[in-house]
């Protein structure tokens, strides 16, 4: 049977009130101890128990008190936040002050990137289908790649996108699994 923490206690304490009442000298492991120094050894390790135990305590409670107070707190401390971010964006140097910095701008696009972005969309849109929103989820289509040719007088022309995934309504509805 697994001795607990209580019962190390429980026993240290009897122990220890034995050896008051009974012991004047004891001599074990080649030493000879006092009644009072025996008492005072077991005290100190019964103390160990107790100073560990009101340790877990208080430690639990500021945990329960955390639980309990930060999700309030940190709401406001991110309003706050944002209301600073709002109030010096232009100043980065006072941004600083508070520890935060100017939040930074997105890089324009460039011709190619909304090109491919668009026949990405245009890809997707056409393997999706008529679908319901879960099954959407799982296509995405493909773009066959293209080259963009540089800056020419003549007008561009574009392969049409074609879809790798098909679509095969499960409940014959057109909607999908999920009846909705």
């Amino acid at each position: 049977m697994a001795q607990t923490k209580s019962t190390t206690v429980s026993r240290a304490q009897s122990l220890s009130a034995g050896t008051s009442k009974h012991v004047v000298n004891a001599t074990f492991a080649g030493a000879t101890y006092t009644s009072a120094q025996l008492v005072t050894l077991i005290q100190s390790f019964i103390a160990l128990f107790t100073a560990v135990n009101a340790a877990k305590q208080q430690v639990a409670a500021a945990l329960l008190s955390q639980r309990d107070q930060a999700p309030a707190l940190a709401s406001v401390i991110a309003l706050y936040r944002a209301y600073v971010l709002a109030t010096f964006a232009k100043q980065p140097a006072i941004l600083a002050d508070f520890g935060l910095t100017v939040r930074k701008t997105p890089a324009p696009k460039t011709a190619e990137e909304k090109f491919e972005a668009s026949l990405q969309r245009a890809a997707t849109r056409t393997a999706r289908g008529t679908v319901g929103k879960k099954a959407k989820l799982k296509i995405t289509g493909v773009v066959t790649p293209v080259t963009v040719p540089a800056r020419s007088a003549a007008p561009l022309e574009v392969a049409p996108a074609t879809a790798s995934a098909t679509v095969s309504p499960s409940n014959g509805s057109g909607h999908g699994s999920g009846g909705q």
